[in-house]
């Protein structure tokens, strides 16, 4: 199972539109190459047996930057289990991954 947030304009294809989906646990989001300006905010756990993840359809062409108006880019709050593979996460104002109570 996997969603596809598209680069094209309008960015209507934020990454966060994407997590409004609620993910599942087994659940994939893919970004396609592009630059996602908006923070993002995992609160939905996974399993450990099937973690959810989020991914770039292409290694490092993914890029989350904010220009700096974000203090962080993606913030995972509660949701153990999640993965982040292949994004470029730049130009935030405090930190590009902040995750607080996600126990295992």
């Amino acid at each position: 199972m996997g969603a596809t947030a598209p680069s094209s304009s309008p960015r209507a294809t934020r990454f966060s539109l994407a997590l409004t989906a609620h993910p599942r646990p087994g659940d994939t989001i893919i970004l396609q190459p592009g630059f996602y300006p908006d923070p993002v905010r995992i609160t939905r756990a996974a399993r450990r047996t099937i973690p959810s993840s989020s991914r770039a359809a292409e290694p490092g062409q993914a890029v989350l930057d904010s220009n700096r108006s974000a203090s962080v880019m993606i913030g995972i709050y509660g949701a153990p289990y999640v993965e982040i593979h292949g994004l470029e996460i730049r130009w935030y104002g405090q930190s590009g991954i902040d995750i607080e109570e996600s126990r295992t």
